[in-house]
């Protein structure tokens, strides 16, 4: 290790013990705000502050900050994830809090001379015995499940792990071959991100490594300076998930690791099936669900619009002849209807005419499969046909560049959100936030720079927020966020958590370091008439944020 990055480490172990008392007193400020009124936001962002502590303190050499956030964890997370768990560990949690207040108090001292820091500084949960050490470091429940990190360099690795941590991602970052050998002894991880490059093995050994991790489950993400055709075709040979060059691009990892977590799809396949016998859609409800799928059976066809209701189906299974209507009429009826253009259609018939086909064809039908059809061909058949019209319906709505809702999606399911709060007479939030000085960002950097920091708080936004909440692209560098069932100040406290996290990222060009920020405002339901006077009052107060400072979130003012 160079002296150069030795003072370097020694300087950010320094900044982060620094950091550490503003951090505790955040996480204290969602402890004692929990005591008041326990929420599922508040409780989530504790349990993500401390695991983020828990491996931070390890890298900077801080074991007992680490063990102390990891005994609060366990707490919370294993006796303490519901409101009456919490109020229950009243007793526990608060000594464990204590325990933490010491542990940092403890930290306060500064760190070695740069001369005497070795690398594991970074990485002491890789001492002998490292199988006990990572056991250890590794039973919490992440955020997300856990990605490993095999990278050797420590600057390269130290950015890694700390943008993919300030994502949600729980980073497992070993330095050798031999650990990362080591650390599978313990576990699998679901995402494996591996330099090519290592001390102490060959490139075909890491190749091997990479076999291993996809015949266990893992996917790999291959990192390298080699950038050709033969190092790439060893990689798909190999079974290798992803390829990318080094070092990558934080925003693309991230959307490669979304993808192959299928983060965006997470929500069940949502299938309406027509039949007129009510033991053929017993049978597929039994089979469908089973194999994961959410059914809705419909005997009556003049009942459809009453099942669709609240459903959004992902695919619609039609029974081709019905005792008053066929299915090619239902088939049209729906092409009709905006909302199901896209979504696949399949009929299902015992007949195998090519004029019936033909017919179905025409009016936009996916398919026609008959009632024989082996039950693993339907699944796969479904599945297929779901994954595909997901991704052809998104790409319908979402804006090109950072895969959220586009401009008029958002507002359309802003409309919704706020007639359904209206129903069920809930409040919900809008909240309107802009990158802060983002055309500096493009006149400093280039506009490719200033479109990865725009995809990066896109994809905050995704991992932090909920699966409930709608998120859109409203224009160049401003956002719409749609919180249903929340209160203002819950959705303002939120949004805080957001922007201190988007502010902690590390973004660079070739020439330098940078970190960026955002402001927004925030509009309840409840105090504006239709949606549309709620938005233009969020952005009336994102402008208000703006003007008095920036790199803040403020709440809207009642009309």
């Amino acid at each position: 290790m160079s002296d150069e990055l030795k003072a370097k480490i020694a300087q950010l172990s320094q900044q982060y013990r620094d950091r550490l008392p503003q951090q505790l007193s955040q996480i204290i400020d969602i402890f004692q705000k929990l005591q008041q009124r326990w929420n599922s936001y508040g409780n989530h962002e504790l349990v993500s502050r401390l695991h983020v502590m828990k491996g931070s303190g390890g890298t900077f050499g801080l074991p007992q900050v680490s063990d102390a956030a990891t005994n609060l964890l366990d707490i919370l997370q294993q006796e303490a994830a519901d409101a009456a768990g919490f109020t229950g560990t009243q007793v526990e949690l608060q000594q464990a809090m204590v325990q933490l207040e010491q542990a940092i108090s403890l930290s306060a001292t500064p760190v070695v001379p740069a001369d005497t820091i070795s690398a594991e500084v970074l990485i002491p949960a890789l001492q002998v015995p490292a199988v006990q050490a990572i056991a250890n470091t590794t039973t919490q429940s992440a955020l997300v499940d856990s990605v490993l990190l095999l990278e050797d360099s420590e600057s390269h690795g130290y950015v890694l792990q700390t943008n993919l941590s300030e994502f949600g991602f729980a980073v497992d970052w070993v330095k050798t071959l031999s650990a990362a050998e080591q650390y599978l002894t313990v576990q699998t991880p679901v995402i494996a991100i591996v330099d090519l490059n290592l001390p102490d093995g060959s490139r075909q050994q890491v190749f091997e490594l990479v076999s291993t991790l996809h015949r266990r489950g893992a996917k790999a993400i291959i990192m390298t300076s080699e950038n050709n055709f033969e190092v790439r075709m060893l990689a798909v040979r190999h079974q290798a998930a992803a390829f990318f060059n080094k070092p990558p691009k934080i925003n693309e990892l991230v959307a490669k690791i979304r993808h192959l977590l299928d983060m965006e799809n997470e929500r069940p396949y949502r299938i309406l099936m027509v039949d007129d016998q009510e033991s053929v859609l017993s049978y597929y409800k039994a089979l469908l669900e089973h194999d994961g799928f959410e059914f809705r059976g419909v005997i009556q066809p003049a009942q459809l619009f009453t099942a669709l209701d609240g459903f959004n189906p992902d695919l619609f299974i039609l029974d081709y002849h019905l005792p008053d209507y066929n299915g090619a009429e239902l088939g049209r009826m729906l092409r009709q209807i905006p909302q199901y253009e896209a979504v696949p259609i399949l009929f299902m018939t015992a007949e195998q005419s090519s004029l019936i086909k033909d017919d179905l064809v025409e009016l936009g039908s996916d398919d026609v499969i008959p009632k024989n059809l082996s039950t693993d061909s339907l699944l796969a058949q479904l599945n297929a046909r779901i994954r595909r019209g997901r991704q052809l319906r998104q790409l319908m709505k979402q804006d090109s560049l950072t895969r959220l809702h586009n401009h008029g999606y958002i507002q359309e399911l802003a409309q919704q959100l706020f007639v359904l709060a209206g129903r069920k007479q809930q409040q919900c939030s809008v909240i309107m936030l802009d990158i802060d000085e983002f055309k500096s960002v493009n006149d400093r950097f280039g506009h490719a720079v200033g479109d990865r920091v725009i995809v990066s708080l896109s994809q905050l936004l995704q991992q932090r927020l909920r699966k409930s909440d709608a998120i859109g692209r409203y224009g160049g560098e401003e956002f719409l966020v749609l919180m249903p069932d929340t209160e203002p100040a819950a959705a303002l406290q939120v949004m805080q958590q957001i922007l201190t996290q988007f502010g902690q990222i590390a973004f660079s060009d070739d020439r330098q370091m940078f970190s960026v920020t955002f402001s927004a405002g925030v509009a309840g339901s409840n105090d504006f008439s239709s949606a549309q006077a709620a938005i233009d009052a969020a952005d009336k107060t994102l402008y208000l944020a703006k003007t008095t400072g920036r790199n803040q979130v403020l709440l809207a003012e009642k009309p």
